[in-house]
Protein backbone atom coordinates (compact mmCIF):
# COMPACT_ATOMS: atom_id res chain seq x y z
CA UNK A 1 0.00 0.00 0.00
CA UNK A 2 1.02 3.65 -0.64
CA UNK A 3 2.16 5.99 2.30
CA UNK A 4 -0.88 7.18 2.15
CA UNK A 5 -2.86 4.57 2.73
CA UNK A 6 -0.81 3.36 5.50
CA UNK A 7 -1.11 5.34 8.08
CA UNK A 8 2.19 7.50 7.62
CA UNK A 9 1.67 10.42 5.01
CA UNK A 10 2.37 12.86 7.54
CA UNK A 11 5.78 12.62 7.11
CA UNK A 12 7.23 16.72 6.99
CA UNK A 13 8.62 18.12 4.18
CA UNK A 14 11.23 20.18 6.37
CA UNK A 15 11.63 16.89 9.18
CA UNK A 16 11.29 18.09 12.15
CA UNK A 17 9.09 15.61 13.79
CA UNK A 18 9.17 15.64 18.09
CA UNK A 19 10.54 12.54 19.37
CA UNK A 20 7.38 11.66 20.51
CA UNK A 21 5.87 11.15 16.90
CA UNK A 22 8.91 9.96 15.37
CA UNK A 23 8.40 6.97 17.87
CA UNK A 24 4.94 6.38 16.98
CA UNK A 25 5.54 6.61 13.26
CA UNK A 26 8.35 4.14 13.58
CA UNK A 27 5.84 1.57 15.49
CA UNK A 28 2.91 1.93 12.64
CA UNK A 29 5.57 1.74 10.11
CA UNK A 30 7.04 -1.45 11.98
CA UNK A 31 3.83 -3.14 12.44
CA UNK A 32 2.68 -2.52 8.80
CA UNK A 33 6.08 -3.52 7.31
CA UNK A 34 5.51 -7.08 9.41
CA UNK A 35 2.06 -7.40 8.65
CA UNK A 36 2.64 -6.92 4.83
CA UNK A 37 5.29 -9.53 5.19
CA UNK A 38 3.08 -12.41 6.95
CA UNK A 39 0.76 -12.03 3.98
CA UNK A 40 3.21 -12.24 2.05
CA UNK A 41 4.40 -15.36 3.59
CA UNK A 42 1.27 -16.86 2.91
CA UNK A 43 0.92 -15.96 -0.54
CA UNK A 44 4.84 -16.79 -1.43
CA UNK A 45 5.92 -19.94 0.21
CA UNK A 46 8.89 -19.50 -2.09
CA UNK A 47 9.89 -16.29 0.27
CA UNK A 48 9.46 -18.24 2.98
CA UNK A 49 12.97 -18.50 4.14
CA UNK A 50 14.07 -14.92 3.26
CA UNK A 51 10.84 -13.41 5.66
CA UNK A 52 11.82 -15.56 8.65
CA UNK A 53 15.96 -14.56 7.86
CA UNK A 54 14.91 -10.76 7.85
CA UNK A 55 11.72 -8.98 8.42
CA UNK A 56 10.06 -11.97 10.47
CA UNK A 57 12.92 -13.00 12.83
CA UNK A 58 12.68 -13.53 16.07
CA UNK A 59 14.72 -10.92 16.50
CA UNK A 60 13.36 -8.42 14.87
CA UNK A 61 11.34 -6.81 17.24
CA UNK A 62 11.02 -2.82 15.94
CA UNK A 63 11.92 -0.54 12.86
CA UNK A 64 16.04 -0.95 13.49
CA UNK A 65 16.66 -4.32 14.47
CA UNK A 66 13.92 -4.86 11.36
CA UNK A 67 16.22 -2.93 8.79
CA UNK A 68 19.79 -3.98 10.39
CA UNK A 69 19.22 -7.41 10.14
CA UNK A 70 17.05 -6.84 6.62
CA UNK A 71 19.79 -4.74 5.26
CA UNK A 72 22.81 -6.66 6.55
CA UNK A 73 21.40 -10.01 5.44
CA UNK A 74 21.07 -8.73 1.54
CA UNK A 75 24.50 -7.58 1.79
CA UNK A 76 26.04 -10.47 2.89
CA UNK A 77 23.90 -12.69 0.56
CA UNK A 78 25.11 -10.61 -2.32
CA UNK A 79 29.19 -10.72 -1.62
CA UNK A 80 30.51 -10.78 1.65
CA UNK A 81 31.57 -14.83 1.09
CA UNK A 82 33.22 -15.87 3.72
CA UNK A 83 32.28 -13.24 6.23
CA UNK A 84 29.21 -14.67 7.17
CA UNK A 85 31.33 -15.24 10.96
CA UNK A 86 30.74 -11.41 11.43
CA UNK A 87 27.04 -11.66 10.29
CA UNK A 88 25.98 -10.82 13.68
CA UNK A 89 28.53 -8.61 15.07
CA UNK A 90 27.51 -6.10 11.95
CA UNK A 91 24.03 -6.60 12.61
CA UNK A 92 24.33 -5.48 16.55
CA UNK A 93 26.62 -2.39 15.14
CA UNK A 94 23.74 -1.06 12.60
CA UNK A 95 21.15 -1.36 15.47
CA UNK A 96 23.61 0.44 17.57
CA UNK A 97 24.24 2.97 14.62
CA UNK A 98 20.74 3.23 14.62
CA UNK A 99 20.00 3.61 18.38
CA UNK A 100 22.82 6.51 18.99
CA UNK A 101 22.31 10.23 18.65
CA UNK A 102 24.78 10.78 16.54
CA UNK A 103 23.67 13.16 13.73
CA UNK A 104 23.93 13.25 9.69
CA UNK A 105 23.26 16.69 8.78
CA UNK A 106 20.74 17.12 11.65
CA UNK A 107 19.26 14.09 11.78
CA UNK A 108 19.60 10.57 13.73
CA UNK A 109 19.99 7.51 11.63
CA UNK A 110 16.81 6.03 12.51
CA UNK A 111 14.87 9.08 11.76
CA UNK A 112 16.56 9.11 8.55
CA UNK A 113 15.88 5.40 7.84
CA UNK A 114 12.33 5.67 8.31
CA UNK A 115 12.03 8.89 6.10
CA UNK A 116 14.01 7.21 3.29
CA UNK A 117 11.87 4.18 3.93
CA UNK A 118 8.31 6.39 3.45
CA UNK A 119 9.93 8.99 0.45
CA UNK A 120 10.82 5.70 -1.33
CA UNK A 121 7.09 4.68 -1.41
CA UNK A 122 5.50 7.97 -2.05
CA UNK A 123 7.82 8.61 -4.65
CA UNK A 124 7.87 5.57 -6.65
CA UNK A 125 4.76 5.06 -8.89
CA UNK A 126 5.89 1.18 -8.76
CA UNK A 127 6.20 0.56 -5.47
CA UNK A 128 3.18 -0.47 -3.32
CA UNK A 129 4.52 -1.45 0.10
CA UNK A 130 7.14 -0.21 2.57
CA UNK A 131 8.01 -4.13 2.62
CA UNK A 132 9.49 -3.83 -1.10
CA UNK A 133 11.81 -1.11 -0.28
CA UNK A 134 13.06 -2.78 2.42
CA UNK A 135 13.50 -6.24 0.89
CA UNK A 136 14.43 -4.95 -2.71
CA UNK A 137 15.52 -1.44 -3.42
CA UNK A 138 19.22 -1.42 -3.60
CA UNK A 139 19.22 2.70 -3.26
CA UNK A 140 17.39 2.26 0.18
CA UNK A 141 19.71 -0.46 1.16
CA UNK A 142 23.56 1.56 -0.16
CA UNK A 143 21.99 4.42 2.25
CA UNK A 144 21.25 2.54 5.31
CA UNK A 145 24.77 1.27 4.71
CA UNK A 146 26.18 4.22 4.49
CA UNK A 147 24.57 5.68 7.54
CA UNK A 148 25.92 2.86 9.85
CA UNK A 149 29.49 3.77 7.64
CA UNK A 150 29.30 7.04 8.78
CA UNK A 151 28.41 6.75 12.34
CA UNK A 152 31.69 4.63 12.46
CA UNK A 153 34.26 6.65 11.15
CA UNK A 154 36.85 7.97 12.14
CA UNK A 155 35.96 6.80 15.83
CA UNK A 156 38.09 6.60 18.77
CA UNK A 157 39.49 3.16 19.48
CA UNK A 158 38.23 0.90 22.28
CA UNK A 159 40.43 -2.06 22.26
CA UNK A 160 39.06 -4.90 23.82
CA UNK A 161 42.65 -6.46 25.21
CA UNK A 162 44.11 -6.74 21.59
CA UNK A 163 47.56 -7.32 21.43
CA UNK A 164 48.19 -8.25 18.34
CA UNK A 165 50.88 -6.09 16.19
CA UNK A 166 48.39 -4.31 13.38
CA UNK A 167 46.34 -3.01 16.78
CA UNK A 168 49.73 -2.04 18.17
CA UNK A 169 50.38 0.13 15.06
CA UNK A 170 47.06 1.56 14.14
CA UNK A 171 47.02 2.65 18.09
CA UNK A 172 50.68 4.64 17.53
CA UNK A 173 49.77 6.28 14.49
CA UNK A 174 46.36 7.44 16.24
CA UNK A 175 44.43 5.46 13.34
CA UNK A 176 40.55 4.71 13.70
CA UNK A 177 39.92 0.87 13.42
CA UNK A 178 36.37 2.07 12.52
CA UNK A 179 37.60 4.03 9.37
CA UNK A 180 38.68 0.79 8.14
CA UNK A 181 35.06 -0.95 8.83
CA UNK A 182 33.96 1.83 7.09
CA UNK A 183 35.72 1.61 4.02
CA UNK A 184 34.78 -1.66 4.12
CA UNK A 185 31.07 -1.46 4.57
CA UNK A 186 31.47 0.93 1.53
CA UNK A 187 33.57 -1.39 -0.67
CA UNK A 188 31.05 -4.31 -0.01
CA UNK A 189 27.79 -1.91 -0.66
CA UNK A 190 29.40 -0.95 -4.12
CA UNK A 191 29.64 -4.52 -4.88
CA UNK A 192 26.54 -5.76 -3.59
CA UNK A 193 24.52 -2.52 -5.00
CA UNK A 194 26.71 -0.74 -7.59
CA UNK A 195 26.61 2.19 -5.58
CA UNK A 196 29.89 3.70 -4.14
CA UNK A 197 28.96 6.46 -1.41
CA UNK A 198 32.40 7.39 0.33
CA UNK A 199 31.36 6.86 4.42
CA UNK A 200 32.21 10.48 5.32
CA UNK A 201 29.81 12.17 3.05
CA UNK A 202 27.08 13.54 4.43
CA UNK A 203 23.28 12.69 3.32
CA UNK A 204 20.12 14.43 5.04
CA UNK A 205 16.89 12.23 5.45
CA UNK A 206 13.93 11.22 2.85
CA UNK A 207 16.33 10.80 -0.06
CA UNK A 208 15.24 8.72 -3.17
CA UNK A 209 18.07 6.73 -5.15
CA UNK A 210 15.85 5.31 -7.88
CA UNK A 211 17.13 2.41 -9.16
CA UNK A 212 20.83 3.59 -7.84
CA UNK A 213 23.42 1.45 -10.33
CA UNK A 214 26.16 3.70 -10.95
CA UNK A 215 25.84 6.51 -8.35
CA UNK A 216 28.81 7.83 -6.75
CA UNK A 217 28.95 10.29 -3.99
CA UNK A 218 32.42 11.82 -2.91
CA UNK A 219 34.17 12.13 0.44
CA UNK A 220 33.13 15.81 1.01
CA UNK A 221 30.02 15.57 -0.56
CA UNK A 222 26.52 16.82 0.98
CA UNK A 223 23.38 15.91 -0.08
CA UNK A 224 20.20 17.81 1.35
CA UNK A 225 17.00 16.37 2.76
CA UNK A 226 14.34 15.20 0.68
CA UNK A 227 16.21 14.90 -2.92
CA UNK A 228 15.66 12.17 -5.45
CA UNK A 229 18.42 10.73 -7.90
CA UNK A 230 17.85 8.59 -10.89
CA UNK A 231 20.65 6.06 -11.33
CA UNK A 232 24.08 7.09 -12.76
CA UNK A 233 24.34 10.22 -10.69
CA UNK A 234 27.93 11.56 -9.80
CA UNK A 235 29.03 13.67 -7.20
CA UNK A 236 32.47 14.00 -8.03
CA UNK A 237 35.82 16.37 -7.84
CA UNK A 238 37.37 17.65 -11.00
CA UNK A 239 41.18 15.80 -10.62
CA UNK A 240 43.33 15.15 -7.87
CA UNK A 241 42.90 18.32 -5.61
CA UNK A 242 43.02 17.35 -1.65
CA UNK A 243 40.34 19.00 0.39
CA UNK A 244 36.81 20.08 0.19
CA UNK A 245 36.73 19.06 -3.29
CA UNK A 246 32.78 17.64 -3.68
CA UNK A 247 29.40 19.25 -4.76
CA UNK A 248 26.90 20.53 -1.71
CA UNK A 249 23.53 19.44 -2.77
CA UNK A 250 20.79 21.14 -0.63
CA UNK A 251 17.51 20.09 0.23
CA UNK A 252 14.58 19.30 -2.26
CA UNK A 253 16.89 18.54 -5.07
CA UNK A 254 16.34 16.49 -8.26
CA UNK A 255 19.16 15.15 -10.41
CA UNK A 256 18.84 13.04 -13.33
CA UNK A 257 19.71 10.43 -15.03
CA UNK A 258 23.04 10.19 -15.78
CA UNK A 259 24.56 13.83 -14.66
CA UNK A 260 27.70 14.86 -13.40
CA UNK A 261 28.08 17.20 -10.75
CA UNK A 262 31.73 18.33 -10.39
CA UNK A 263 33.78 19.64 -8.11
CA UNK A 264 33.22 22.16 -5.12
CA UNK A 265 30.19 23.77 -6.08
CA UNK A 266 26.97 24.18 -4.56
CA UNK A 267 23.53 23.12 -6.60
CA UNK A 268 20.74 25.13 -4.56
CA UNK A 269 17.69 24.28 -2.81
CA UNK A 270 14.89 23.28 -4.88
CA UNK A 271 16.65 22.97 -8.26
CA UNK A 272 16.55 20.78 -10.79
CA UNK A 273 19.30 18.95 -12.80
CA UNK A 274 18.53 17.53 -16.41
CA UNK A 275 19.64 14.08 -17.53
CA UNK A 276 23.45 13.19 -18.96
CA UNK A 277 24.18 16.88 -17.62
CA UNK A 278 27.22 18.09 -16.50
CA UNK A 279 27.11 20.41 -13.62
CA UNK A 280 30.59 22.60 -13.43
CA UNK A 281 29.59 25.50 -12.09
CA UNK A 282 26.87 26.28 -9.01
CA UNK A 283 23.26 26.40 -9.56
CA UNK A 284 21.32 28.95 -7.60
CA UNK A 285 17.90 28.23 -5.99
CA UNK A 286 15.22 27.05 -7.66
CA UNK A 287 16.35 26.71 -10.82
CA UNK A 288 16.72 24.18 -13.75
CA UNK A 289 19.69 23.25 -15.61
CA UNK A 290 20.55 21.08 -17.88
CA UNK A 291 23.14 20.22 -21.00
CA UNK A 292 26.65 19.71 -21.09
CA UNK A 293 28.56 21.71 -19.64
CA UNK A 294 25.13 22.77 -17.68
CA UNK A 295 23.43 26.17 -18.14
CA UNK A 296 20.23 27.86 -16.94
CA UNK A 297 17.25 27.46 -18.63
CA UNK A 298 14.41 28.03 -16.31
CA UNK A 299 13.00 28.15 -12.63
CA UNK A 300 11.95 24.58 -10.97
CA UNK A 301 8.65 24.47 -9.01
CA UNK A 302 8.53 24.90 -5.62
CA UNK A 303 10.02 21.19 -4.57
CA UNK A 304 11.53 19.40 -7.61
CA UNK A 305 13.08 16.09 -5.31
CA UNK A 306 9.48 15.58 -4.07
CA UNK A 307 7.57 16.22 -7.37
CA UNK A 308 10.26 13.95 -9.78
CA UNK A 309 9.58 15.61 -12.65
CA UNK A 310 12.27 14.36 -14.60
CA UNK A 311 10.90 15.01 -17.88
CA UNK A 312 11.44 18.31 -16.92
CA UNK A 313 7.84 19.46 -17.92
CA UNK A 314 6.75 21.61 -14.90
CA UNK A 315 9.51 24.27 -15.49
CA UNK A 316 9.13 27.49 -16.27
CA UNK A 317 11.46 28.67 -19.70
CA UNK A 318 12.90 32.41 -19.06
CA UNK A 319 12.73 34.14 -22.18
CA UNK A 320 14.93 35.68 -24.26
CA UNK A 321 17.90 33.01 -24.48
CA UNK A 322 19.50 33.10 -27.70
CA UNK A 323 18.92 31.16 -30.86
CA UNK A 324 21.84 29.52 -30.05
CA UNK A 325 20.77 27.78 -26.94
CA UNK A 326 17.82 26.68 -28.47
CA UNK A 327 19.26 24.65 -31.38
CA UNK A 328 22.04 23.27 -28.72
CA UNK A 329 18.86 21.75 -26.35
CA UNK A 330 17.95 20.06 -29.30
CA UNK A 331 19.25 16.54 -29.10
CA UNK A 332 19.91 16.74 -25.27
CA UNK A 333 17.90 13.61 -23.35
CA UNK A 334 14.60 14.62 -22.06
CA UNK A 335 14.66 18.71 -23.26
CA UNK A 336 13.83 19.02 -26.68
CA UNK A 337 10.52 19.86 -26.19
CA UNK A 338 9.68 20.06 -22.74
CA UNK A 339 11.98 22.78 -21.73
CA UNK A 340 9.73 25.16 -23.68
CA UNK A 341 6.27 23.13 -22.05
CA UNK A 342 4.50 25.30 -19.57
CA UNK A 343 0.51 25.47 -18.76
CA UNK A 344 1.57 30.03 -18.69
CA UNK A 345 0.97 30.75 -22.47
CA UNK A 346 2.84 34.10 -22.03
CA UNK A 347 6.03 32.05 -21.56
CA UNK A 348 6.27 29.25 -23.84
CA UNK A 349 8.51 30.35 -26.60
CA UNK A 350 11.99 31.24 -26.53
CA UNK A 351 12.73 34.27 -28.71
CA UNK A 352 15.37 35.10 -30.79
CA UNK A 353 17.63 38.00 -29.88
CA UNK A 354 18.74 40.54 -32.14
CA UNK A 355 22.20 40.55 -34.50
CA UNK A 356 24.34 42.37 -32.04
CA UNK A 357 26.05 45.57 -33.45
CA UNK A 358 29.53 46.38 -34.32
CA UNK A 359 29.36 50.09 -32.20
CA UNK A 360 31.34 51.36 -29.91
CA UNK A 361 29.94 50.31 -26.29
CA UNK A 362 28.64 52.65 -23.32
CA UNK A 363 30.40 52.00 -19.60
CA UNK A 364 26.91 50.53 -19.27
CA UNK A 365 27.05 48.19 -22.18
CA UNK A 366 30.65 47.56 -21.15
CA UNK A 367 29.45 46.29 -17.81
CA UNK A 368 26.46 43.95 -19.64
CA UNK A 369 29.04 42.44 -22.20
CA UNK A 370 32.13 40.38 -21.73
CA UNK A 371 33.62 36.75 -22.61
CA UNK A 372 34.34 35.44 -19.15
CA UNK A 373 30.94 35.06 -17.83
CA UNK A 374 29.76 33.09 -21.00
CA UNK A 375 31.51 29.98 -19.63
CA UNK A 376 29.32 29.41 -16.58
CA UNK A 377 25.90 28.61 -16.16
CA UNK A 378 24.54 32.07 -17.36
CA UNK A 379 26.16 32.04 -20.42
CA UNK A 380 22.70 31.83 -22.47
CA UNK A 381 21.28 35.24 -20.81
CA UNK A 382 21.07 38.10 -22.54
CA UNK A 383 23.89 40.68 -22.42
CA UNK A 384 23.42 43.11 -25.04
CA UNK A 385 20.60 44.98 -27.05
CA UNK A 386 18.78 45.56 -23.66
CA UNK A 387 15.64 47.78 -22.58
CA UNK A 388 17.18 51.31 -21.01
CA UNK A 389 18.38 50.19 -17.52
CA UNK A 390 18.19 47.33 -17.08
CA UNK A 391 20.59 44.42 -15.35
CA UNK A 392 22.31 41.67 -16.97
CA UNK A 393 23.97 38.77 -15.36
CA UNK A 394 27.31 40.42 -16.59
CA UNK A 395 26.30 43.71 -15.51
CA UNK A 396 25.70 42.29 -11.79
CA UNK A 397 28.92 40.82 -11.42
CA UNK A 398 30.75 44.08 -12.35
CA UNK A 399 28.93 45.59 -10.00
CA UNK A 400 29.12 43.28 -7.16
CA UNK A 401 32.72 41.35 -8.27
CA UNK A 402 34.36 43.44 -5.24
CA UNK A 403 31.75 42.33 -2.36
CA UNK A 404 30.39 38.62 -3.45
CA UNK A 405 30.93 35.59 -4.76
CA UNK A 406 30.16 34.23 -7.88
CA UNK A 407 27.85 31.52 -5.65
CA UNK A 408 25.81 34.98 -4.41
CA UNK A 409 25.93 36.86 -7.28
CA UNK A 410 24.21 33.80 -8.98
CA UNK A 411 21.17 34.06 -5.99
CA UNK A 412 20.83 37.18 -5.98
CA UNK A 413 20.49 37.36 -10.03
CA UNK A 414 18.04 34.84 -10.03
CA UNK A 415 16.19 35.86 -7.07
CA UNK A 416 15.46 39.42 -8.56
CA UNK A 417 14.11 37.58 -11.99
CA UNK A 418 11.42 35.54 -10.02
CA UNK A 419 10.22 38.84 -8.14
CA UNK A 420 9.79 40.45 -11.62
CA UNK A 421 8.21 37.16 -13.25
CA UNK A 422 5.39 37.13 -9.98
CA UNK A 423 5.10 41.20 -10.44
CA UNK A 424 4.67 41.16 -13.91
CA UNK A 425 5.07 37.97 -16.23
CA UNK A 426 6.31 36.84 -18.60
CA UNK A 427 9.58 35.33 -17.35
CA UNK A 428 12.80 37.55 -18.79
CA UNK A 429 16.47 36.56 -18.77
CA UNK A 430 17.57 40.41 -17.31
CA UNK A 431 16.18 42.18 -14.58
CA UNK A 432 14.04 45.75 -15.08
CA UNK A 433 15.83 48.60 -13.70
CA UNK A 434 12.64 49.43 -11.49
CA UNK A 435 12.85 45.71 -10.47
CA UNK A 436 16.91 46.55 -9.47
CA UNK A 437 16.01 49.36 -7.76
CA UNK A 438 13.00 48.31 -5.34
CA UNK A 439 13.75 45.42 -4.42
CA UNK A 440 17.90 44.79 -4.84
CA UNK A 441 18.70 45.73 -0.72
CA UNK A 442 16.05 43.17 0.42
CA UNK A 443 17.30 40.20 -1.87
CA UNK A 444 21.27 41.16 -0.98
CA UNK A 445 20.14 41.27 2.74
CA UNK A 446 19.28 37.32 2.59
CA UNK A 447 22.44 36.49 0.51
CA UNK A 448 24.70 38.63 1.18
CA UNK A 449 26.50 40.52 4.33
CA UNK A 450 26.17 43.65 2.56
CA UNK A 451 24.89 46.79 4.95
CA UNK A 452 22.36 49.10 3.88
CA UNK A 453 24.65 51.89 2.95
CA UNK A 454 26.54 49.35 0.45
CA UNK A 455 23.41 48.32 -1.25
CA UNK A 456 22.24 52.33 -1.74
CA UNK A 457 25.81 52.92 -3.03
CA UNK A 458 25.64 50.08 -5.53
CA UNK A 459 21.96 50.89 -6.80
CA UNK A 460 23.05 54.27 -7.08
CA UNK A 461 25.72 53.59 -9.25
CA UNK A 462 23.74 51.20 -11.66
CA UNK A 463 21.20 54.25 -11.81
CA UNK A 464 24.45 56.50 -12.51
CA UNK A 465 25.28 54.23 -15.51
CA UNK A 466 21.74 53.53 -16.72
CA UNK A 467 20.84 57.04 -17.00
CA UNK A 468 24.89 58.01 -18.44
CA UNK A 469 23.89 55.55 -21.21
CA UNK A 470 20.65 56.99 -22.06
CA UNK A 471 21.89 60.12 -22.71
Amino acid sequence: MKGTEMGYEHSPSDLSDSSSEDDMCNDELFHEIRNTALEVEKMEELLEPLLRSTILHPQSVCLASMVARTVVYRLFQSCAGGAYSQYERLVEMFINSMESNDLELGNTMLEAVRHDLIACVNRDPACESALEVLLYYKGFASLVVHRAARRNWLKEISPKGGSGLSERILASQGTSLSKHVSLWLQSLTSAAFGVDIHPAAEIGAGVVIDHATGLVVGETATVGNNCTFLHGVTLGGTGKAHGDRHPKVGHNVLIGAGASVLGNIRIGDSSKIGAASVVLKSIPSGCTAVGSPARIIGFAERKPGKSVDSALSEIVPIQNLTQDYEDDVQGETGTETTARSTSDSSIDTITELPQQKMKPLSRMEQMHSGKTWNKDSFRCFPCKDLPTGAISIKCLNKLLSNHCSEDEIGEIYISLLKIQYLDSKPCLGYVKGSTFTQHFAEVAAKHTKLNTHQCQDIVSTALHLSTNTKK
